[in-house]
């Protein structure tokens, strides 16, 4: 098709009879213009190519419009250094809330440890990229469905097995510490690949099974939170996290709801959990207070978690300050990482 469009056109430009081209003078000029337009177009970096180096993934290299399979990202994309010390046996992966599109920067990561008396130097503290992160310009850009959701954070879950694996690989301990949506990535991870994939885990402010109201709400791209007494839900919407456009604040939202949707007190009821400490607030507006079948799933079965922490009239971020250094101790259960 486009080769006889092109002889066509050629007939009409390359015309040598004086009195032909007079003839043809009009066609003659539309001829030109539309080989001008085809040559363009043709062009792999022309000004009309679809694939533009501005709409190429600066962190990944491939277009926008596309994610590739997980098992195509490499590691070094996804496993970020946020501080202490590389040579450390002992490795922490923080897995921070949002969701957002951004990866949080270094010091904002050195901050969810201001409080502790943990020795960074003594530890690597790393992070593992979310799909939303790693591919930030796509979900600031194009709005996705509750079912593109699911299919993004089972690649978030798996970017997040392949980081410990690669240490574990290396016979480093490691422990996983999720916060808020980070805490949701964790649960979907013990609940994907086991709880001995790695040395221990800490999980704060999060949801087993989060009230259908609220995730299906999310799932519409819509934000809404829990009343003060972190039980009863107020149906009015709130800014989301990470709200700097409507495309990217409703994506955040089907994210987090792609995960809120489970139902982890069944998903986790075989899974061993004594390496897990677990602190929730009990005034948490953003994921609410853990329900009694919720505490039931996390302490009462064969291998429940090695401690629970509850936040007396603490909210969202008051509980992660007041027991992450109570936590860390718990879990990696060596005063010689911390400071007198």
């Amino acid at each position: 098709m486009k080769k006889n469009t092109l002889t066509f056109l050629l007939k009409f430009v390359t015309l040598k009879d004086s009195k032909q081209r007079r003839k043809h003078a009009p066609i003659r000029i539309l001829s030109v213009l539309l080989l001008c337009l085809f040559v363009l177009g043709s062009c792999p970096n022309g000004p009309m190519s679809k694939k533009s180096s501005q709409e190429v993934d600066p962190q990944t290299g491939t277009p926008n419009d596309q994610i590739p399979p997980n098992d195509q990202i490499p590691l070094e994309k996804i496993i970020q250094q946020v501080g202490g010390s590389e040579n450390s046996q002992i490795v922490l992966i923080t897995v921070p809330g949002g969701p957002l599109a951004d990866l949080p920067n270094r010091k904002e990561f050195l901050n969810i440890y201001q409080n502790t008396k943990l020795d960074l130097q003594k530890v690597s503290l790393v992070t593992a990229h979310q799909i939303q992160t790693l591919h930030s310009d796509f979900f600031k850009s194009k709005e996705i469905t509750f079912e593109d959701a699911k299919k993004y954070d089972i690649l978030t879950t798996n970017m997040l097995m392949r980081t410990i694996r690669y240490f574990k690989n290396q016979s480093k301990n490691v422990y996983v510490i999720g916060i808020s949506f980070g805490a949701f990535i964790v649960e979907d991870l013990l609940a994907t690949y086991g709880g001995t994939i790695a040395d221990g885990f800490i999980i704060m402010v999060g949801r087993l099974n989060m009230p259908k109201k609220v995730w299906e709400t999310f799932s519409r791209g819509i934000h809404i939170r829990f009343k003060e007494d972190g039980i009863n839900i107020d149906e009015m919407p709130s800014p989301s996290m990470d709200a700097n456009t409507r495309i990217t604040s409703s994506n955040m939202n089907k994210l987090a709801a792609g995960l809120g949707y489970h139902r982890y007190v069944d998903l986790l009821k075989d899974v061993d959990l004594s390496n897990v400490i677990y602190a929730y607030g009990e005034k948490d507006r953003q994921v609410g207070i853990l329900t009694t079948e919720e505490i039931n799933a996390l302490t009462k079965q064969k291998n429940g978690v090695s401690r629970l922490l509850k936040g007396n009239n603490l909210g969202h971020s008051e509980t992660i300050s007041r027991y992450m250094e109570e936590a860390l101790k718990g879990i990696l259960n060596n005063p010689t990482l911390f400071h007198p």
